[in-house]
């Protein structure tokens, strides 16, 4: 088994945690723009999303045991 060095072990977690150089700001614009900005970032990255209204119709929608 191999011993790695604390300074590795920091150097190999930062390429899982984000790197953040300024605070978050929220953004400001109307639910329709930042809904289009998550569905956008999803598929760049290769991930499974979705992003509805909140409807009853929109239920209908939804994939079964995704999050909204």
């Amino acid at each position: 088994m191999a011993r790695y060095s604390p300074d590795w072990l920091a150097q190999y977690m930062s390429r899982f945690s984000p790197v953040r150089d300024s605070e978050d700001i929220p953004d400001a614009g109307p639910e329709s723009e930042l809904a289009g900005k998550i569905t956008k970032h999803a598929k760049e990255h290769g991930w499974v999303g979705q992003c509805f209204r909140q409807s009853i119709k929109a239920r209908g929608f939804l994939e079964p045991g995704l999050p909204d």
